[in-house]
């Protein structure tokens, strides 16, 4: 039986007829040519054979297509019982088409685009069918000729609940080409969609009945960039698998070099081990920070796959460079270096925290941070919660590494409550003043003070004070300290103790020079402060003559 050529709008709309789901479909033009050859014995069809060829094909609904065109092959053969034997061939030759199979991430519906290149892109399959709803399929395999391969073999079970049991393999041997057909409708939903990759990769996965039994990855040059400057990878080699079994699986990971933000990170290696769902670290592991390194005592992650996933970390940050680490940051140098414990951090999707305290030595003192929570680490606006304790910093390898102008003694404080917003601090409660028992000369010179008074909240000195800071390059202080509540965008102003319907920021010494700095407005737009901070710190300061 052959049909001739059909306008692809009519054939559209007698299809609707029949099948409901087709009314989503508009806009049909194009031809379709068909040849279907039936068989059987009395009454009873034995086989059945359908070809085709489309040309210049376009529609619009939930898929698309653009001037597609190809060639179909369909044979159905009866088996024993009510099974059916079934072979099919699609090969896209023009045009391109865009796909949805009814798969949602994060109730984002998966999306294909399909641009067909010289050689053509092909689907076969093969697999037979029962008249109790059980497919049992012998092969499903997608070719697009130097960019991926995909096979897929298993069972599909069709009644109350689907499931689905087989093999998936996929091959992509052109990760740069692969990415926005392939790899970017997956990754939209989570966020990492803005990827520049280059390499070749392999992946198998195996499904029991809807649940995930084995994953493994092999990783060839691969080469990962996030658009976004959250993380980036090269020279990826190895392989990374994923066991539910009893055995445990051992593999390694090693890249050339990698970063995360700003930070750099240098070649390395992790061995891992895979059994019964769970990952883990086989023995410890050096990465390079900057010029420093994170020690990774132990890694593991738990029920990978699973909506219940987790991860654990426990390591060491050895010394990096303050220098190193602000130019990274962007931020302005300091001298020193940042070193620490991460104790006990434990990542659920979505969110991080780190169990314990984690303490950091700079400027010849400590950083106690406590109850570091971070969410949406890898998003588009990541989140971080914590509480800053600062013990004993040296106020001369502060001042120094900022420009901002001498002053001499140590300075301790906390921040209780601060909260980051795509890294930029939007609520904070900080309040920071000399030790009670602060061993070491209190001097402050000419720079500094001009420099406080400069960042306004109605800072400013007494006309005795300024009186002497023209004649003297330094002053000494008794006690010194600033309190910043940031809320809303602006920061409540206090200091150290109440003055004159103000406060005081410094507070003069016993021995002549001295000085007092006094401050009156009790807030100050943050954005403003910071601004006139950058300004002060950019800046050689001012000079009195």
């Amino acid at each position: 039986m052959q049909f001739p050529a059909l306008e692809a709008a009519p054939f559209l709309a007698w299809g609707a007829q029949v099948n409901e789901g087709l009314k989503q479909f508009t806009d049909a033009s194009g031809s379709i040519s068909l040849q279907a050859e039936l068989s059987g014995t009395g009454q009873a069809l034995t086989q059945a054979r359908l070809t085709g060829m489309a040309r210049k094909i376009n529609f619009n609904g939930p898929s698309a297509a653009e001037n597609a065109g190809g060639s179909l092959q369909w044979t159905m053969a009866k088996g024993t019982g009510e099974t059916w034997d079934i072979q099919g061939h699609l090969r896209l030759t023009e045009g391109q088409i865009y796909v949805e199979p009814g798969v949602s991430i994060k109730e984002l519906p998966l999306g294909f685009i399909l641009s067909t290149p010289p050689e053509g892109l092909s689907l076969a399959m093969q697999g037979r069918l029962d008249g109790r709803g059980r497919w049992d399929i012998g092969s499903i395999n997608f070719l697009h000729p130097g960019v991926s391969e995909l096979a897929f073999s298993g069972v599909v079970l069709s009644g109350d609940k689907r499931t689905v049991s087989g093999t998936l393999r996929a091959k992509l041997s052109d990760l740069g080409a692969a990415y926005k057909p392939y790899l970017e409708p997956f990754l939209l939903a989570t966020g990492y969609g803005t990827l520049e990759t280059a390499g070749a990769m392999e992946a198998t996965v195996r499904v029991q009945e809807n649940r995930l039994t084995d994953l493994r990855f092999g990783f060839r040059d691969v080469y990962v960039d996030d658009l976004a400057g959250r993380f980036n990878v090269a020279g990826l080699n190895g392989g990374l698998a994923v066991n539910s079994g009893p055995e445990p699986v051992t593999t390694r990971l090693h890249w050339a070099g990698g970063g995360l933000y700003q930070l750099d990170i240098g070649k390395g290696q992790l061995v891992l081990v895979s059994q019964a769902g769970n990952l883990w670290l086989q023995k410890k592991a050096q990465l390079p920070v900057l010029d420093g390194g994170l020690a990774i005592e132990s890694l593991r992650f738990e029920k990978v796959g699973q909506k219940d996933f987790s991860m654990r970390l426990d390591a060491q940050l050895n010394p990096v460079s303050l220098t190193d680490f602000c130019h990274a940051m962007g931020w302005p140098p300091m001298q020193g270096t940042v070193s620490g414990r991460i104790p006990g951090a434990f990542y659920q999707p979505g969110v991080l925290r780190v169990g314990g305290t984690l303490v950091m030595q700079a400027f010849d003192g400590r950083f106690v941070i406590q109850d570091l929570r971070i969410e949406r680490l890898f998003g588009p606006v990541p989140t971080l919660d914590a509480n800053v304790l600062v013990k004993e910093i040296d106020l001369e390898s502060l001042t120094g590494a900022f420009s901002f102008g001498k002053i001499q003694g140590r300075l301790s404080g906390q921040v209780k409550r601060l909260r980051l917003e795509d890294w930029q601090p939007v609520y904070f409660e900080a309040a920071f003043a000399s030790p009670e028992e602060d061993d070491k000369p209190h001097r402050i010179s000419q720079r500094a003070v001009e420099n406080l008074t400069s960042l306004g909240g109605g800072m400013t000195v007494s006309a005795a004070s300024g009186i002497l800071l023209r004649m003297f390059d330094e002053f000494s202080y008794d006690r010194l300290g600033l309190k910043c509540h940031l809320h809303e965008g602006v920061c409540d102003m206090d200091g150290v103790e109440p003055v004159d319907g103000g406060y005081y920021i410094v507070k003069r010494g016993l021995l002549p020079p001295w000085i007092d700095v006094k401050g009156f407005n009790r807030q100050v737009d943050w954005d403003v402060l910071v601004e006139r901070l950058k300004g002060v710190t950019a800046s050689e300061g001012p000079v009195i003559e």
